[in-house]
This record gives structure tokens, C-alpha cells and sequence, in this order.
């Protein structure tokens, strides 16, 4: 595997790499569930679906009534998302360091892009991305490329795509930044398939963080 320079820009996805949602999201899919009388999930039988492309998510858990189980879903986010939306340990130290030193950053979610706002909005981190992507604000939401893409010609990035860095913390992460050229970064433990092998793991913010600020000190290298 090749070596890992410096990255010139950084991108993000957010559930789960940023942010601890997902205590927010199984009690949104348990409304919605109550509401259109569906077993709720257990604290981890969600998890397998976590990060998944929406569409998906929703045919799979609720087929024939994808529609109105969305609406429940995002109701209950858009009224408890500033009660349960925790940043991740360390995720406001690396952005501030990021952005002191001029990194191009955006976040790209499946994320319906109203709700995801709603919660960058709420936690005031618009300020560090100069672009922000949620599901709806391209024609193809991840694993496609399209998102990724869009990112990087948004921000104007001069950079080799290789040398911008897509972090996120889910298999889907992986294959979008493997399609798009991008060198692909796990956060945490995610069991993967070979296809899709990030080229950095850290294990949280605060490892990626201490890893960042050794590149900025001298330029490193580092496989994987």
C-alpha cells in the first residue's frame, strides 16, 4: 500500500465520526415505529443499519410505508436533535486545530440534508466546513462517488484527490472514498469486507487529532 502524505483538504462523514447520534436515531426509527405499530429496536439491533444509505434503510425496515415513516422519523429528530446530539470525544479540538491551520474541510452524509444542517446549526459548527452535503443535495447519495466528488469540486481543492482524506466510521464510508479516489480514513472498529480497506485507521478524534498534528509538524509518512 502506498504511503500516506499530508492531506491537503479533509473531509467528514457525521453520525458516528463527529457526532454520537445514534442514541437520537433509534429513539427517532422507535417513534416512528411505536407510531405505526412496529416492534422498537434494541440498543444495538439498529446498529447493523447505522450509516446505511436512507432509501435502503427505510424499503428494508418499513416496506409500503417508507413515506410516512420518514415523516415520523424526521419529526422527532427535528424536535430532540439539540437534546441528544453529542459531539464525539475530541471532535471540536481537531476541527478548531484543523481550521487553524487553513484545512479545506466539508462533511458529506447520508443524512437528509435538512436535518443535518439543523444539527451542525445547533452545535455552531458551520464555521469549519466550506461545504456541507446531506442526502438530497446530490442525485446519488453514498457509497456512490457523486457526494465525494461534488465536495471537492465545491471547495475549489487543487489537491491530488488522493491527498484529500474522506474520514468516516462505516463501510459505505470506505467504498464512497475508494470510488471517488480519495484516500480512505476509519474512525473506530468497524468490521469491513477486504474490498474496502481504509488506508488509515485511528481509533477516535483524539488519536486522529495527535496523528494530524505530527504531519503539520513534519511532513510523514505512514502505511498501513
Amino acid at each position: 500500500m502506498n504511503d500516506i502524505a499530508t492531506p491537503q483538504a479533509i473531509f467528514f462523514d457525521w453520525d458516528g465520526t463527529l457526532v454520537d447520534s445514534y442514541p437520537l436515531i433509534i429513539a427517532a426509527h422507535n417513534y416512528a415505529r411505536d407510531k405505526l405499530s412496529l416492534s422498537a429496536f434494541g440498543a444495538e439491533e439498529f446498529r447493523p443499519y447505522f450509516g446505511k444509505p436512507r432509501d435502503l434503510i427505510y424499503s428494508t425496515l418499513y416496506t409500503g410505508q417508507e413515506d410516512i415513516a420518514r415523516q415520523y422519523f424526521e419529526e422527532f429528530v427535528l424536535e430532540h436533535h439539540s437534546e441528544q446530539l453529542n459531539p464525539m470525544g475530541g471532535a471540536k479540538e481537531l476541527l478548531d486545530d484543523l481550521k487553524s491551520h487553513s484545512f479545506k474541510m466539508a462533511v458529506i452524509s447520508n443524512k437528509k440534508a435538512e436535518l443535518l444542517n439543523a444539527e451542525i446549526k445547533a452545535l455552531n459548527w458551520a464555521h469549519y466546513f466550506g461545504c456541507i452535503l446531506g442526502s438530497g443535495d446530490t442525485q446519488k447519495d453514498k457509497p456512490d462517488p457523486e457526494p465525494l466528488n461534488t465536495a471537492a469540486q465545491a471547495l475549489g481543492t487543487h489537491a491530488e484527490v488522493e491527498n484529500i482524506w474522506y474520514i468516516g466510521d462505516s463501510e459505505v464510508d470506505m467504498e464512497s472514498a475508494h470510488r471517488a479516489y480519495l484516500t480512505p480514513v476509519l474512525l473506530g472498529e468497524t468490521p469491513l469486507s477486504a474490498k474496502y480497506q481504509p488506508k488509515l485507521i485511528f481509533k477516535n478524534c483524539e488519536e486522529l487529532h495527535a496523528f494530524v498534528l505530527q504531519c503539520l509538524e513534519k511532513p510523514l509518512n505512514r502505511s498501513v
